[in-house]
């Protein structure tokens, strides 16, 4: 009992501290977040898109994924933070959208964002 209530306490604080998910959802606030949220954002996102949908893997995925074996959280979120800047006419479209262009062109999957 009493470590469900520290579990309790723990997530309630958290979410407390943590910065609005609306905040999040552009990548003109996406370049906003603090490093250690950026990291934990781009790891959430390449997650989710490369491992947890149930279909076949593309040529491309298997590109990014094999490209960044190794790479640590932080590696990723600063791939992604200078691709964004150096994008802020892109800035309305959603972070995760810069998360997997990012990711692509760093690993040579892509050469350029798609026309607006």
């Amino acid at each position: 009992m009493k470590s469900t209530v520290k579990l309790l306490v723990i997530g309630v604080a958290m979410t407390w501290m943590a910065p609005p998910v609306a905040g999040q959802d552009s990548g003109g606030d996406f370049v906003t977040l603090t490093e250690s949220f950026r990291d934990a954002y781009v790891w959430g996102v390449y997650a989710g898109f490369y491992f947890l949908y149930k279909r076949p893997e593309t040529d491309g995925e298997r590109a990014v994924r094999e490209c960044i074996y190794g790479w640590d959280s932080r590696q990723m979120g600063e791939v992604v933070y200078r691709y964004a800047n150096q994008h802020p006419e892109r800035w309305h479209l959603p972070a995760s959208t810069f998360v997997v262009w990012a990711l692509e062109t760093a690993c040579g999957v892509r050469d350029a964002p798609p026309p607006l």
